[in-house]
């Protein structure tokens, strides 16, 4: 595989680092759980007319329990996307796989997100980052995809 680089040239690609996809899975989980956390809490209280003091007591607990409850689903957001981080910065410092470009299935595409390699029965995909890491003709490089002005298979 080849890319255009701009700065660079065209660039020769040996290899393509590709990842477990239940490790890549496991990260956009939590980070579709952080996003899920950071919605509304769901609760609200309204009063429509001459409220009564009873109601609008409940009305003004019911609206603090509901500030509670975001503050916690925040830090269960922020614990979520802190842990996500970590996996992921792992998972990119060391469990990349490198593959020959002619053995990823999907690489005829310029869409890194369908590229996929399997060595026996584990399914390895892109880290769902917009880079790409490969060993190429210039050493290990890191790509930001939407950089690559033409590619060739």
């Amino acid at each position: 595989m080849r890319l255009l680089l701009p700065g660079s040239g065209w660039v020769l690609v040996e290899q393509v680092f590709l990842y477990p996809e239940e490790k890549v899975q496991e990260i956009a989980t939590l980070r579709a759980q952080a996003a899920r956390s950071l919605g509304g809490s769901g609760l609200s209280a309204g009063v429509i007319g001459a409220p009564s003091v009873t109601l609008a007591a409940e009305a003004a607990a019911l609206s603090m329990v509901a500030g509670f409850l975001k503050n916690v689903a925040a830090k269960q957001a922020l614990e979520a996307i802190k842990m996500a981080n970590e996996k992921l910065f792992d998972l990119l410092t060391n469990g990349g796989v490198p593959h020959a470009p002619m053995l990823i299935s999907g690489s005829h595409l310029p869409d890194p997100s369908t590229w996929v390699a399997e060595a026996g029965k584990r399914r390895f995909v892109h880290s769902g980052t917009e880079y790409i890491r490969a060993n190429c003709d210039l050493g290990l490089m890191d790509i930001r995809w939407t950089t690559v002005s033409a590619w060739l298979r």
